[in-house]
């Protein structure tokens, strides 16, 4: 297997289940590492890898959804439990 790629802070983008453990929740997420876990413990778990959370974070720096977030929600009005105005009706509509 060849060497996953990584991004600054050296986590890994992808990797098999077996380089996780229950401990790498942040990195893999609950169903990742669960995974991880049973594979690593013996259990019949099927072949598979993981996309990390540091690849998703990547993505939304990359391909500047991360500001963009940032500014929907800075704009929100958070006493108004309606959430009116443009980003509020973004929002309602993806509830």
């Amino acid at each position: 297997m060849s060497t996953p790629r990584t991004n600054n802070n050296d986590s890994p983008l992808a990797a098999p289940f077996s380089g996780f453990k229950s401990g790498d929740l942040l990195l893999a997420g609950g169903k990742g590492a669960n995974l991880g876990e049973l594979s690593n413990t013996g259990f019949a778990v099927p072949p598979g890898f993981i996309i990390t959370t540091a690849a998703y974070d990547l993505l939304l720096q990359n391909n500047g959804v991360q500001t963009r977030l940032h500014d929907m929600l800075s704009a929100l009005d958070f006493e108004n439990r309606r959430l009116r105005g443009p980003t509020g009706n973004v929002l309602e509509r993806h509830r």
